[in-house]
Formats: C-alpha cells, structure tokens, sequence
C-alpha cells in the first residue's frame, strides 16, 4: 500500500512539474535565438526549414524561431505562419512585423513586447510576449518568450 501511496505522489509531483516547464524561459530564447543565429549563418535554407519544421530543437515548450525577409516582409518561418505578409502580422493594431525589422540590427539582440495569442497551445486569448530580435543578412529573426 505504501508503494501504490508513494507513486501517486510522485506522478502527481511529476504531473505539476512538467505543466511548470511548458513555457519558455527568457534564457531559452536567448538560447535558441543564438542557435537560430550560428546556422543561419552556415547554412541559410536548411536554417529555414528546420525553424519552420521545429526540427532541430527550434520548437521547444512554446518557444520557436520566425524570421521575416526584410525586404519583402515575407514570413520565411513559423510553425503556424509561414509565408505570412507583413500587412498581415497585425495584432491589436500593432504591425508585428514592421516592429521585429525595425528593431533587428546584425550582431545586436533587442527586445521588444508585443500581446498576441499562444500559438504552439491554439489558445487565441492575447498575452505578453517579448520578442529577443536580430538580423543576419536579410533576415529579421526573432524568438519570443511570454511574461508569466
């Protein structure tokens, strides 16, 4: 009985545990951005392709890589959005887009706080966000993490 006893606590302890870690940290965004920043300059479309299939550990809890094409204002990855226009990146009336190329400088990590819904959960109620944005090359990249 004991046994039975002591393994209920520790699931129930594993089950909060688990749901504790489903966000990401502002450390695992620095993380995963530089990561996103080291391949893109190796090696530009697979960066692409594994940022848009979360391949690669680029979708982690709710964390995820998206890059915009600076001069075409094209989506180039997101899980959900890839191929998005930039006169579309539109919430409560903020162009997210115009804000990550007009904050991303090359070799420089900015911060910038937008609400938009919880795209890896479906849930479409708006939250805080603060995106850590960069440029490599002609790309204006950027991983968001919420503010709890």
């Amino acid at each position: 009985m004991k046994k039975i006893i002591l393994h209920l606590i520790i699931s129930i302890i594993m089950c909060f545990n688990v749901y504790a870690t489903d966000f990401g940290t502002k450390e695992e965004a620095e993380n995963m951005l530089e990561r996103a920043v080291n391949i893109l300059k190796l090696d530009k479309s697979l960066a692409l392709e594994l940022f848009a299939e979360g391949k690669g550990g680029f979708i982690y809890k709710d964390l995820y890589t998206l890059c915009y094409h600076i001069s075409s204002g094209t989506m180039y990855s997101h899980p959900t959005l890839t191929g998005l226009s930039r006169e579309k990146s539109i919430s409560e009336g903020v162009n997210i887009a115009d804000l990550i190329v007009e904050n991303a400088f090359e070799g420089k990590v900015n911060s910038i706080n937008i609400r938009v819904p919880r795209f890896t959960t479906g849930d479409t109620k708006l939250f805080d966000k603060t995106l850590l944005v960069t440029k490599v090359e002609n790309l204006a990249c950027a991983v968001g993490f919420y503010k709890k």
